[in-house]
């Protein structure tokens, strides 16, 4: 009977695999590795388990790939073994690959697996398709487990991270520009050609205003501001740029892809050709400019002037703007530059403050449809420059921001800074309202401080802290003390003055800045014998 037993086991052992897999469920048959990365060139090698072990091979298997059978050709082996081996791989063969188990030669449990082989990205290529008003961009790129990232004249769409680039409604939804893909993975980063596409729609008549800066705006007789009047209907434009005293006049016409070429003032006299950009974009209409030299960095940012007495604006009104400047050297100004501003409901910015030193300045302006507005000022008899683009957008918190401004001055003969520096300085700013019934600040007691200027032990800060208390609406009463510190402000524009005496010194420094209604606090400077502080008030 054992012999019999014995003989049976080894004439007719499908018999026996028959009943053992008519007893596994799907759950005990898996394909290893589940998941296989491999680059271009690798073996790929797809194990069938049973409860964890390689499968009984003498069961019956057959491998798919994509929903096809897979066929061995000598660089596939095992189409129809519990093991699949893929020699030399290609991108080709990334995708998902089936095991089904065979039982009496029908499929009984199947069993999956994904391979990616992957090799540095190569974008094939990149389309725009138009459907009525629906424009959608589209990108081909190889290279396995593929990341994307459109991109509008180089700037990351937020959310834009899939092969195609979407818009239901162009004309209202997308920017006009240049837009470029990025294509990346676990080897490397392809980027579409920049120009490869461009995106228009009509650009509108008006009035633009701007800055430019060349290399940075380090030296301010590269720093400057432009004002440029265009007409859709003939694409053509005339208009002035200005860097201190220098005058460029320019006029010229656009091209279809609404480009053209200007000069800008550089140092000593010359001449900085730019290429220029016309850009429709849904809040406001911009000009762009880039270097066309190969040699300068060029940076020129505009606007359209969008209110007028026929389109007034909810953001007219008083404010005050504080230019915050981190700076802690000696070398430099510690203190923060101000402004007060009125804005008229025709969009028109009247501009009066002081930078840090004490230099004073006004200018007049406009505002975009986005509340932008160009901040320019020649200083020190035109060795100096200020210069940002300002955003005014009431918020409860702040309702003028200006990041990264420059504040650039040359060598020359001042009592202050003679040297020359270069700051970045930003702007925060306030609405500003007359105090009637309730007092300038909402707070009764409040510390006056001051740091920086003559304010230095070695390298080392001193701060200096003097109480005040507000009498509504408008006194400020500091406590008594050896600095004797005055302190007014205008209740008409919200600026501040007064003065101290410096304890470094024991000479009285005077005091210039703005009240921040909406931050509760007063920002500004002092000027010491020679150099300028920060000075600064707050609620205690």
């Amino acid at each position: 009977m054992k012999l019999f037993r014995f003989l049976f086991l080894v004439r007719f052992p499908c018999l026996a695999a028959l009943a053992f897999v008519s007893s596994a469920s799907a759950d005990d048959f898996q394909v290893s590795p589940a998941i296989s990365t491999n680059l271009v060139g690798d073996t790929v090698r797809l194990m069938t388990l049973q409860n964890g072990i390689p499968a009984d091979p003498s069961l019956g298997f057959q491998w798919s790939f994509q929903g096809t059978n897979v066929v061995d050709d000598g660089r596939i082996i095992g189409s129809e073994l519990r093991e699949l081996v893929i020699s030399n791989a290609g991108l080709g063969d990334a995708g998902v690959y089936t095991v089904t188990v065979l039982s009496n030669n029908a499929p009984f449990i199947s069993a999956s697996a994904t391979v990616f082989v992957l090799a540095e990205p190569e974008i094939q290529s990149v389309v725009s398709q138009t459907s009525g008003a629906e424009v959608t961009f589209q990108v081909t790129a190889t290279g396995g487990l593929l990341a994307y990232q459109w991109l509008w004249q180089g700037v990351p769409l937020p959310g834009a991270t899939t092969s195609a680039l979407h818009f239901s409604d162009a004309f209202n939804l997308a920017n006009a520009g240049y837009y470029s893909v990025v294509v990346t993975n676990f080897l490397g980063t392809n980027i579409s050609e920049p120009g490869a596409l461009l995106f228009t729609k009509p650009a509108p008549t008006g009035v633009y205003q701007g800055i430019y800066a060349l290399d940075g705006g380090i030296n301010p007789e590269t720093a400057g501001y432009f004002q440029f009047t265009i007409s859709a209907a003939k694409r053509s434009f005339s208009g002035k740029v200005t860097s201190g005293k220098t005058v460029l006049r320019e006029s010229g016409t656009f091209s279809l892809a609404h480009e053209t070429d200007i000069n800008l003032p550089g140092p000593d006299g010359s001449l900085i050709p730019a290429h220029v950009q016309l850009l429709t974009t849904n809040d406001t209409p911009q000009i762009i400019g880039l270097s066309t030299n190969g040699t300068t960095n060029v940076f020129l940012i505009g606007n359209r002037l969008y209110y007028s007495s026929k389109i007034t604006n909810a953001l007219a009104g008083n404010y005050t703007l504080s230019l915050q400047n981190t700076n802690l050297s000696p070398l430099a100004p510690n203190g923060d530059g101000y402004a007060t501003l009125r804005v008229a409901r025709n969009g028109t910015v009247a501009i009066k403050g002081q930078a840090a030193d004490g230099s004073k300045f006004s200018q007049s302006c406009g505002l975009s449809r986005s509340g932008d507005f160009p901040l320019y000022a020649v200083l020190n008899a035109g060795r100096g420059r200020l210069l940002g683009i300002q955003r005014l957008n009431k918020q409860t918190t702040s309702s003028i921001l200006g990041p990264n401004s420059i504040w650039v001055k040359n060598a020359g003969p001042d009592l202050l800074y003679p040297d020359g520096f270069y700051l970045l300085v930003n702007g925060i700013g306030s609405t500003y309202a007359p105090p009637l019934n309730q007092p300038i600040l909402v707070w009764t007691n409040g510390v006056i401080s001051f740091h920086g200027g003559d304010l230095f032990t070695g390298d080392v800060t001193i701060w200096d802290f003097v109480p005040v208390t507000l009498r509504a609406p408008a006194r400020f009463v500091p406590d008594s003390s050896t600095e004797r510190v005055n302190l007014n402000a205008s209740t008409g524009s919200g600026s501040v003055s007064g003065s101290f005496v410096d304890p470094s010194t024991d000479m009285r420094a005077q005091i210039r800045g703005a009240l921040l209604q909406q931050q509760k606090t007063a920002r500004g400077f002092f000027i010491s014998t020679n150099t300028a502080g920060a000075f600064g008030m707050d609620q205690k």
